[in-house]
């Protein structure tokens, strides 16, 4: 998919001096709706997001605004750009760039549960004069809510949308995985841990963020880069998380290894469209001396090394009550 060098909802609005509506459902104008809807989440909900977030949970939420929008549809155009093996509908990529604006609305009225607050929402921008919009946006809420957990598997693989076919599989599985990859410096308030004034409950995930120097995913090259950088004084404090402590290195070594499974979820959908194989990771260290030392390493597939029932439950959970002792007592009880 050729984006010219820009940024995805660049490249949608683009279109619109076309004036070629056949790609949208009863032929209505998509990029109007769009600039529209895009327009009015930035403006009067991304950055009050976090606001509402923290009055609901008394909590120190991460940056949820317009930043983090801007950087996933990033992320998403990395995917994309000059990719040849994928080319979405302009109809995909409208509902591909609203989810993504409507995925994380939610957290304005809780982080409990945002996947499916984000209706309430999604539901303000109305029907449409005669309904016409309803279904449209019912599916952009589906491939917006399935960014949690493993919502992407109760999605169809492809649907059609008023004779219009859209694959919610895949723009979920875009849209997932981009969201994982577009966490950065700026989605932690910066200026609040200089300050100190972050509540020791947000305190690692601020820190987390703010150690990040670059993610880069190469759909060419089929490896996503990251990049952090730490001082001293953070590689040998603690941090609150949950009931336990833990050090904020060990928290980098966790949260790569989520990269890692989310790729490995994401990759049964974007297949064979889009593919990354390894995440690769490097950790600069600074000294309070001023001298660095770098620690790295790859997460890539291993292949099973113990096989035994639990892995194989494990990789085919239907299996969970068919194993060998399962059976029998079936075939017992219907004697």
């Amino acid at each position: 998919m050729d984006l010219k060098g820009k940024k995805l909802d660049d490249w949608f609005l683009a279109n619109e001096k076309q004036k070629s509506y056949i790609e949208f459902p009863h032929q209505e104008n998509f990029f109007s709706k769009y600039k529209t809807l895009s327009e009015d989440l930035h403006k009067w909900v991304h950055n009050e997001v976090n606001v509402g977030a923290n009055s609901k949970d008394q909590g120190f939420l991460t940056n949820h605004g317009s930043d983090h929008i801007n950087t996933l549809i990033t992320r998403v155009s990395e995917f994309l750009d000059k990719n040849t093996n994928i080319t979405l509908t302009k109809f995909e990529v409208f509902v591909l760039l609203s989810a993504i604006h409507f995925h994380d609305v939610g957290n304005i009225l809780g982080r409990q549960g945002h996947e499916i607050n984000a209706k309430e929402i999604s539901n303000l921008f109305g029907t449409g004069i005669v309904g016409q919009n309803e279904l449209v946006f019912d599916y952009i809420y589906d491939v917006a809510k399935a960014h949690k957990e493993n919502g992407i598997d109760f999605l169809p693989e492809r649907e059609h949308v008023y004779e219009k076919l859209i694959r919610p599989q895949l723009l979920a599985a875009i849209l997932k995985f981009a969201d994982e990859l577009a966490e950065n410096f700026s989605r932690s308030s910066n200026i609040n841990l200089v300050l100190d004034n972050i509540p020791e409950e947000s305190l690692l995930y601020h820190k987390y963020a703010s150690c990040i120097n670059s993610i880069i995913p190469n759909p060419h090259t089929r490896e996503i880069s990251m990049i952090f950088n730490v001082k001293e004084e953070d590689i040998c404090k603690s941090y609150k998380k949950g009931n336990d402590q833990i050090h904020l290195i060990d928290e980098i070594y966790l949260r790569t290894l989520k990269t890692y499974s989310e790729r490995v979820y994401c990759m049964k959908f974007m297949r064979p469209y889009i593919n990354f194989d390894t995440v690769k990771v490097r950790i600069d260290i600074k000294r309070k001396d001023g001298t660095k030392f770098s620690n790295g390493y790859v997460l890539a597939e291993q292949g099973i090394e113990n096989f035994n029932m639990d892995e194989v439950v494990k990789i085919c959970p239907e299996l969970k009550e068919s194993l060998g002792e399962d059976i029998c007592k079936k075939l017992k009880a219907t004697e």
